[in-house]
C-alpha cells in the first residue's frame, strides 16, 4: 500500500512540475512578446522621423516585419501553453 501511495505523490509532484514549468514557459513568453511590442513601437516612430526616403528606413521596414512574425509566434505558443495548463 505504501507503494502505491508513494507512486501516486510522484505523479501528483510531476503534475505541479509540469504546470509549474507550464507557468513559467508562459510569463517568459508574456515578456518577450511586451519587448517585442515595445521595440516595434519605438522602430515605427523612429521610422517615421526619418521618413521613407532615408536608407534605413528599408531596414527598419524590415526588422518590423521579422518582430511582428516572431511576435506571432509567441502568442500561438501562449495559445498553446494555455491550453497545456487548461488541462490541469
Amino acid at each position: 500500500m505504501d507503494h502505491k501511495k508513494s507512486d501516486q505523490n510522484h505523479v501528483l509532484r510531476e503534475i505541479h512540475n509540469s504546470k509549474e514549468l507550464i507557468l513559467r514557459e508562459l510569463d517568459v513568453n508574456m515578456q518577450q512578446q511586451t519587448v517585442l511590442k515595445n521595440r516595434i513601437s519605438t522602430i515605427k516612430d523612429y521610422a517615421r522621423v526619418i521618413g521613407k526616403d532615408d536608407p534605413q528606413y528599408k531596414t527598419l521596414f524590415n526588422q518590423v516585419r521579422n518582430d511582428q512574425i516572431t511576435l506571432e509566434q509567441l502568442r500561438i505558443r501562449q495559445q498553446a501553453l494555455n491550453q497545456k495548463l487548461s488541462r490541469y
